[in-house]
């Protein structure tokens, strides 16, 4: 299997660190992704590389694009992390959107948003940990089949907040998968975070506290957001 090319200004490596500062979002390669994912569901293509201790970028305001060339074509792809504000509520948002390019065989995107956010910290005051007072999470698969959305895109969408949209931190996660399951398979993962605060750190902690949980409630098959708030 082939690895994608990571843009110069990329890590090398998937997802998010402890430092506040530097580059933090990339692209896992495909063997990782192969080996370490579909153990766990043969059917479903996984959002989550396996995590590594490395910043993640939060682009600009939660937005990243990336551009690979797939079966010989141009691709553009934008991840976007963000809130989304419908009918009065105030909600969380992870998009993946296609500008043009190879439709990939299908997209999964998992978004968690929290409001209350904080670190927990030792006694030299120096942050250990992440809790958000309240935890939304919901996942999305698109392009299943090939079949594109009319807005070329997948939105992940949690349910409402009950906060200002200055408020909520969103983290979410987000893969493609090309030529699914033959020779040239290609996979994409990444992740972004928006919102409050604007913090690598605090993504961090949300993304292993609260992502990592709602996707292994999905994979045992209970509710996404089963534990998120206990």
């Amino acid at each position: 299997m082939k690895k994608m090319a990571l843009a110069a200004t990329l890590l090398a490596v998937f997802m998010m660190g402890c430092s506040d500062t530097g580059v933090d979002n990339s692209v896992a390669s495909t063997s990782e992704v192969n080996n370490e994912q579909t153990k766990v569901l043969i059917n479903e293509p996984l959002v989550l590389a396996k995590l590594q201790p490395n910043p993640l970028e939060n682009g600009t305001q939660g937005l990243k694009e990336y551009f690979y060339k797939i079966n010989g074509k141009q691709t553009h792809i934008i991840v976007h992390a963000t809130t989304d504000y419908i009918y009065g509520q105030n909600r969380g948002a992870g998009i993946f959107a296609l500008d043009y390019g190879e439709i990939p065989d299908v997209v999964n995107v998992y978004t968690v948003a929290g409001i209350g956010c904080h670190f927990d910290y030792d006694q030299n005051h120096q942050p250990i940990d992440a809790h958000c007072d309240h935890v939304r999470a919901h996942f999305e698969e698109g392009y299943k089949n090939n079949v594109m959305y009319p807005s070329n895109d997948v939105k992940s969408f949690t349910a409402d907040l009950d906060a200002p949209q200055s408020e909520i931190f969103v983290v979410a996660a987000y893969s493609a998968i090309w030529n699914n399951g033959k020779p040239n398979q290609e996979v994409f993962t990444a992740a972004t975070y928006g919102g409050a605060f604007w913090s690598s750190s605090m993504a961090f902690y949300i993304y292993n506290n609260y992502l990592m949980k709602a996707y292994q409630n999905r994979v045992e098959g209970r509710d996404e957001e089963y534990g998120l708030n206990d």
